[in-house]
């Protein structure tokens, strides 16, 4: 980056590394996250299955859509402890 960049930018200098990759791909996985839910809500497991990764990997980036408010939790857990996940403006009466 050049001088003229990170003066403008100062936050892109400081993003390096693993924290680089994970902000490249945030979009990416948000949308595929939203994608799997555009069927209904889903725990946590069921959307690791769906997109064919390990459970702790998809609570990560499901807690980091919930944190910048694209998904949201079901007001009760399963037997397991999971809530049921679903994207923001999704409605329940199957009319939307």
């Amino acid at each position: 980056m050049t001088e003229k960049g990170g003066a403008r930018f100062p936050e892109s200098v400081l993003i390096s590394g693993e924290r680089l990759e994970i902000s490249r791909m945030e979009t990416g996985m948000r949308e595929r996250i939203l994608g799997v839910l555009r069927d209904g809500p889903k725990t946590v497991p069921e959307i690791a299955e769906a997109l064919g990764m390990e459970t702790r990997e998809a609570m990560w980036w499901v807690m980091g859509c919930w944190r910048y408010g694209f998904v949201v939790p079901g007001e009760k857990a399963t037997d397991e402890g999971y809530f049921r996940y679903s994207a923001v403006g999704r409605r329940t009466d199957g009319k939307g």
